[in-house]
């Protein structure tokens, strides 16, 4: 059964990932600049490619779901407002520096469906 829940968990993670990624590419057009776009798209190019660990799936969708919500206010905050680092997910988890960057405000959001 151990099993079985493990997949459950990872197909949970992958379908929520997809859901944010549907939303960031809606949203990358409302930044005004070219610029702004570009980093957008690289960063969403970097959290498609990453997660092999449970560990790690669910670190990327923390970095999707604050990119969002960068993206929902039409700006983009750090750490998507530079190129992504080339290191791995859990070496940059220190990027996420937004007050609400909190894994507690994340599974809020997250078993409220507002992921």
């Amino acid at each position: 059964m151990e099993g079985d829940d493990r997949v459950d968990t990872e197909q949970t993670l992958n379908y929520d990932f997809n859901f944010n990624m549907v939303l960031a590419k809606t949203l990358i057009s409302k930044l005004g600049l070219p610029q702004e776009r570009q980093l957008a798209t690289e960063w969403l190019q970097k959290l498609s490619t990453s997660g092999t660990s449970m560990e790690e799936l669910q670190l990327r969708n923390m970095f999707a779901y604050f990119l969002v919500l960068s993206l929902q206010e039409g700006q983009l905050r750090p750490p998507f407002d530079t190129e992504p680092p080339a290191a791995p997910l859990p070496s940059l988890q220190h990027l996420l520096v937004w007050p609400i960057a909190s894994s507690s405000q994340y599974s809020a959001d997250r078993d409220r469906g507002s992921l």
